[in-house]
């Protein structure tokens, strides 16, 4: 299929919005984010009558923003609550003896969650900046799971993954 140079340029900036993402998010203290995450959506709905190529991969960014963003924010919340919990029945096990294992090694699950948390947006940069060089490069870029996902959306286009 032959790509034009515009529909390069508006993939790979489709792709790149993770950074606008990232850095939006880390400045405003998350207050950017319910708009920047849809830079790519917006993307696909200007082009998604113009370019099947522009519109594939606008809404793979936008299913990997939503992923690394809403998710991380998602995992905080619950699993941030869910610790807690855990931290305070880990506390009062102290007094039946128990807690003084379970304290350090409930503390070391908390360290393992809010790594997680920091992964899933510089994860998401990653495969952000992977996907906005290759499409600039005028290679295909898909994003492991979620490329299957929006060909299926997109049943009608010619980017069905074979």
């Amino acid at each position: 299929m032959r790509v034009t140079d515009d529909e390069r340029l508006w993939a790979a900036v489709a792709h790149a919005s993770a950074w606008i993402t990232l850095f939006g998010g880390i400045v405003s203290v998350g207050a950017v984010l319910p708009l920047s995450i849809f830079i790519p959506l917006a993307i696909y709905f200007i082009f998604r009558k113009k370019s099947d190529y522009i519109a594939f991969h606008a809404l793979q960014a936008f299913v990997l923003q939503l992923i690394g963003t809403v998710g991380a924010a998602a995992l905080l919340a619950v699993g941030g609550v869910v610790w807690g919990v855990g931290m305070i029945v880990a506390l009062l096990a102290v007094l039946a003896l128990v807690g003084f294992v379970l304290v350090p090694l409930w503390g070391l699950v908390g360290l393992g969650l809010l790594a997680v948390v920091v992964l899933l947006p510089l994860i998401m940069v990653f495969y952000g900046t992977l996907g906005a060089v290759e499409c600039f490069r005028g290679r295909d870029f898909r994003y492991p799971y979620i490329s299957r996902w929006i060909d299926r959306q997109l049943a009608g286009s010619q980017y069905r993954y074979v």
